[in-house]
């Protein structure tokens, strides 16, 4: 019969049936040998077609991961690369202004409301440098004005 390591093709297969076409029913024994042959040769090419089923589907497992990885992140936690076409930073968003809409789009990104780490645990240390509780300080709705971040005035 074939070995587990001889590749069979599928001309292989065709010839076998072919080769079937032409036996004579009256030839039982030569039918239940070409028929045999046949389940071999299905029998190699089966666990063949699970292995390489089974290594295309983790080659697109990487694959995606990698282009996951390597997608481009935008500088703004708020809004997604394509969002962020002109490069601003989240202090800056004018698609999210305010801390309500910043908080909202926060919430449904799943990030930590103190850090805006997305998928952050919940242990998390940070508070407001404006009013000191438990949120980011673009969440923040007491903000005071922080002075030593403004540039001095050209007179």
């Amino acid at each position: 019969m074939s070995s587990p390591d001889r590749f069979v093709s599928s001309p292989d297969l065709r010839r076998a049936m072919e080769d079937l076409d032409m036996v004579p029913l009256e030839d039982h024994h030569s039918v239940a040998s070409l028929l045999q042959q046949v389940l071999n040769k299905l029998d190699t090419i089966l666990p063949r077609l699970h292995r390489l089923e089974s290594s295309s589907e983790l080659l697109i497992e990487r694959t995606d991961a990698i282009l996951a990885k390597n997608k481009p992140k935008s500088i703004c936690v708020f809004c997604s690369s394509e969002e962020n076409k002109d490069g601003h930073h989240s202090t800056r968003c004018t698609k999210f202004p305010d801390p309500v809409s910043r908080t909202v789009k926060a919430t449904k990104l799943n990030l930590c409301l103190r850090c805006l780490i997305p998928e952050h645990g919940g242990d998390c240390k940070v508070t407001c440098s404006s009013c000191g509780l438990a949120h980011n300080y673009l969440l923040c709705h007491q903000k005071r004005p922080i002075h030593h971040l403004k540039r001095p005035r050209k007179q």
